[in-house]
């Protein structure tokens, strides 16, 4: 499904102009009529040039998102934002749009000088491209370490929104090392568009976590162009919160080296915060993924694990905790439980953590993934 392109007036593509050694590394988003937009980024304190860029033009409207991969142009000082400039300039230049109106995207590694050299006719042809455009194209050319490329469409009937996104490694919330782009054509305010997106960011991508490392990069920016007019809040958020969705449970699913899914559920919670906190510290647990990816029910990692965060209000005695609705703690002591059924029960590769706390009513769902060999392996040879 080409699902950017069946959004009236938008083009996309990708090529590969040099950045990495193969593969596509250069893409573009354009909407033919300027749009309103919003962006959510990471709050990492060190940032890549281009965060600080976009985060400038939040009143202005957009005409094109410009990315690349394998270079993330961060710690690169001065230079660093002069090369964002001049990519945005270069792109508003052949597509004869304001420089005002142009987004940049990088992400791959850091420390590194964008190779403008190769960048600069790149962009050129780029935009030559997109009369034959594809969305795989546009995916395939921000991609780093992803295996797989991830979309989502959803026709609402009197709109429509499509997103893509990348992100394999650096996952965690206030946004990790990934990158989304949505698009529609419902007609809203780049004010009220922020609230929506932020709403959703808050409720999907800040709820999920690989490897509990917050990049330097990471974005998550809604176009909406208006040429299907002005629409139902309500049924709008709906929608963009299941785009959302999907694109956070793809990135947790492609993690590097995941084999499997986990989903936190953490019930009964004094405050909802807490939940978050306690939901946040099994999910990034070394001890509970590397359990999970070997089919290991050893509970006391996840019991462990919840009383990690100093804040969060807990009751060890109150604590009941399932593996694949298999009960292994109950207030706050070993159950008697199959311990064969239950290690059957974690080949699957799709596996639930449920905990109720029994302080209040206030709960949180948080997605990670198991942590293998193979993530070890992919990040001794990233440099």
């Amino acid at each position: 499904m080409e699902g950017l392109l069946t959004i009236p007036g938008i083009k996309v593509g990708g090529i590969h102009c040099g950045i990495k050694r193969k593969g596509k590394d250069l893409s573009l988003i354009y909407s033919e009529r300027p749009s309103n937009w919003a962006g959510v980024f990471t709050r990492n304190k060190v940032t890549s040039p281009c965060i600080t860029f976009n985060k400038r033009r939040k009143n202005n409207k957009i005409s094109a998102i410009i990315i690349n991969s394998g270079n993330a142009n961060t710690g690169t000082g001065k230079r660093g934002m002069d090369d964002v400039k001049k990519i945005a300039r270069i792109t508003a230049k052949n597509l004869n749009v304001l420089y005002s109106s142009v987004l940049v995207a990088h992400t791959g590694k850091i420390g590194e000088f964008l190779p403008m050299e190769k960048i600069e006719p790149g962009i050129k042809r780029l935009v030559a491209s997109l009369h034959y455009g594809t969305q795989d194209d546009c995916m395939e050319g921000i991609m780093t370490t992803d295996r797989t490329k991830k979309d989502v469409f959803l026709d609402l009937g009197f709109c429509k929104i499509a997103g893509i996104a990348k992100g394999a490694g650096m996952i965690y919330p206030n946004m990790a090392t990934m990158l989304s782009f949505i698009v529609t054509d419902a007609c809203f305010g780049n004010s009220e568009l922020k609230e929506i997106l932020k709403n959703c960011v808050d409720e999907t991508f800040n709820r999920i976590s690989i490897d509990g490392c917050t990049s330097t990069n990471d974005m998550v920016i809604i176009m909406a162009n208006g040429t299907a007019g002005k629409v139902d809040r309500d049924k709008f958020s709906d929608g963009l919160l299941f785009i959302c969705t999907e694109l956070a449970r793809k990135i947790v699913r492609n993690g590097e080296g995941a084999t499997k899914i986990i989903r936190i559920v953490v019930e009964g919670a004094r405050t909802k915060k807490d939940a978050k906190a306690i939901a946040s510290s099994i999910a990034n647990s070394l001890l509970v993924k590397t359990a999970m990816h070997g089919e290991n029910p050893n509970f006391g990692r996840v019991l462990s694990a919840c009383g990690t965060d100093l804040l969060a209000k807990i009751d060890p005695k109150k604590i009941k905790i399932w593996l694949q609705n298999h009960l292994v703690i109950y207030c706050g002591v070993k159950a008697e439980f199959d311990r064969e059924r239950v290690k059957e029960a974690l080949k699957e590769k799709e596996i639930e953590i449920r905990i109720e706390l029994g302080l209040g009513s206030e709960s949180m769902v948080f997605l990670t993934c198991d942590l293998s060999i193979e993530y070890v392996k992919i990040n001794t040879k990233y440099s």
